[in-house]
């Protein structure tokens, strides 16, 4: 559904210089590298691949921890970290506090309270790498994904 979303906002802003790829399945490994930049939202296996573009420098532009809590609610985005499948806490060696939530969605399907997200969406690879850029808009998103002096900055920093 997201790439509908992306491909309506391309078709309205019609005058920016922008070709979006979308593959059917996996993408090869030998054209992960030949990208301007990727667009990297928040999912299950996140970290094997987020950290690929990054050997690669490749740029990555993030949604800021609101917007990213945003896209998981209606798009699921492939979460699946629910306590009942990870970790069952048996012994009590979890416990839940408000200042630190669990790091497993304690709730099915998939649900994260906002609070719970957003703590452990923070402290990601996502927001903590040195050279990735974040969006909290479409079109904040349209605008990084132009500025080629903004990306190059991001892969110098990402070395």
């Amino acid at each position: 559904p997201f790439q509908q979303v992306l491909l309506s906002l391309l078709q309205v802003n019609i005058l920016h210089d922008l070709r979006l790829r979308f593959p059917a399945g996996a993408l090869p490994w030998s054209q992960w590298g030949t990208f301007r930049a990727c667009v990297f939202l928040p999912w299950n296996f996140h970290a094997v691949s987020f950290m690929e573009f990054v050997s690669l420098d490749v740029p990555l532009l993030v949604p800021s921890g609101a917007f990213a809590y945003s896209l998981a609610r209606p798009f699921h985005l492939g979460h699946r970290q629910d306590a009942e499948i990870y970790y069952r806490n048996d012994e009590g060696l979890w416990r839940d506090a408000p200042e630190m939530p669990s790091p497993f969605w304690t709730t099915l399907p998939s649900d994260p309270s906002r609070f719970q997200f957003l703590y452990w969406y923070e402290l990601s690879h996502m927001r903590q790498r040195v050279g990735v850029q974040t969006f909290g808009t479409m079109f904040e998103l349209i605008a990084l994904m132009q500025d080629v002096d903004g990306l190059d900055a991001s892969r110098r920093a990402m070395r």
